[in-house]
């Protein structure tokens, strides 16, 4: 099993800053050759540097991710690696069209393959960029088909951030 799956909420609330707790998380699994869940133990940390506002770390494991999907077809975190590459490309301030870019093909990608959860991660991020650029309505018709589709799991984190955001936006 992957050490990041135990070491998540440790890594996402770290202080102080994560790099010390990143390699022998990683660094294990990569000696003993496994390869089951690598590409979500690289995303889990990119996501974790992006976070912490260290981006160079966070692309270095946002690439390895996308390089480990493409040697083991993990297609099913193709939507999650281009979200965090839009979280990346806002990070460094890159024009809000590219980052949108990243996010509609993520959100092509999880429609594609019927991945609720990394479709409302990937509105969710939409539709936050688009509040902030005052797109209101835009925003909304983005994030409420995909919160509405949910019947169940509105305690966990990603139903909660996506309903705050509706409801700060009514």
């Amino acid at each position: 099993m992957c050490t990041a799956f135990y070491l998540t909420p440790t890594l996402l609330r770290c202080r102080p800053p994560i790099s010390r707790k990143s390699r022998p998380c990683t660094r294990p699994r990569y000696e003993t050759g496994a390869v089951l869940h690598t590409t979500h133990c690289e995303l889990y940390l990119a996501e974790s540097f992006l976070r912490e506002a260290q981006a160079i770390p966070a692309r270095v494991h946002l690439e390895r991710a996308r390089a480990h999907r493409a040697s083991y077809g993990e297609e099913y975190l193709a939507a999650e690696i281009e979200r965090l590459e839009s979280l990346l490309a806002k990070s460094a301030q890159a024009p809000a069209e590219v980052v949108e870019e990243y996010l509609l093909s993520s959100l092509l990608i999880a429609r594609r393959q019927g991945a609720r959860l990394f479709e409302l991660r990937s509105a969710t991020t939409l539709a936050r960029m688009l509040f902030e650029q005052g797109q209101r309505q835009k925003a909304t018709d983005v994030l409420a088909p995909v919160y509405g589709w949910f019947t169940e799991g509105f305690d966990t984190s990603d139903l909660k951030e996506a309903r705050a955001l509706l409801d700060e936006q009514a």
